[in-house]
């Protein structure tokens, strides 16, 4: 940040003026450029520079200006859904991380919807990083979206929202072949059976 001011005299004209910079009332530098970052200030910091100049004959004046820090909103840098092809009746995990350029640990609340339904679901656990939801719980069905949101919030009400999503896949029958005897010669009558089920409760017909 620089400060820059401009003191003339009627005796002598333009002066050269010296510079203090004060952030919360407290002098932080005496050059007309101050480097902010983390360390130095915060958002909402009052950050005032003064100005002043003396002449020949020790006659004084100064003036000064004021800025407040403003608060910049935190940043999603990742979000993923694993695993990203999921049935359901299995578990969903939605990761994400964020960062925040004035030094906050943002916040991470995580919301899930199923966007062809419209519905919300609240999530069967979660942790700062991660929230997961069981889909065996819910009511969701093969070829319905579900989404991820992640809100990330600063101590300052800083907040941004991202979100990702994916399909709900068809879970996969699972058959089981029987044949009978192991011992054969030719005219034997042989026999096969099968099952096969599906975890989504769906009609299953097979062939042999």
């Amino acid at each position: 940040m620089t400060c820059s001011a401009t003191i003339s005299d009627p005796e002598e004209g333009s002066l050269t003026p010296s510079y203090e910079w004060f952030i919360g009332g407290v002098s932080a530098g005496n050059s007309s450029i101050i480097q902010l970052d983390n360390a130095l200030v915060s958002p909402t910091d009052a950050v005032e520079c003064l100005a002043s100049a003396i002449d020949s004959n020790g006659a004084t004046d100064s003036a000064s200006s004021t800025i407040t820090v403003d608060n910049s909103t935190p940043v999603v840098d990742t979000i993923s859904l694993s695993p990203s092809s999921v049935s359901p009746f299995e578990e969903i995990t939605c990761s994400a991380s964020a960062s925040d350029i004035d030094g906050d640990i943002p916040t991470l609340i995580f919301a899930f919807e199923n966007l062809t339904t419209g519905t919300s679901y609240t999530s069967s656990s979660s942790t700062t990083a991660d929230a997961t939801l069981d889909l065996s719980t819910i009511t969701i069905l093969p070829n319905d979206e579900l989404q991820c949101t992640v809100t990330a919030s600063d101590s300052n009400t800083g907040q941004t929202t991202d979100s990702t999503s994916t399909i709900i896949s068809w879970d996969q029958p699972t058959i089981s072949v029987i044949a009978q005897g192991n011992t054969y010669r030719t005219g034997d009558m042989l026999s096969c059976s099968g099952t096969a089920t599906d975890n989504q409760g769906n009609d299953i017909s097979s062939s042999i």
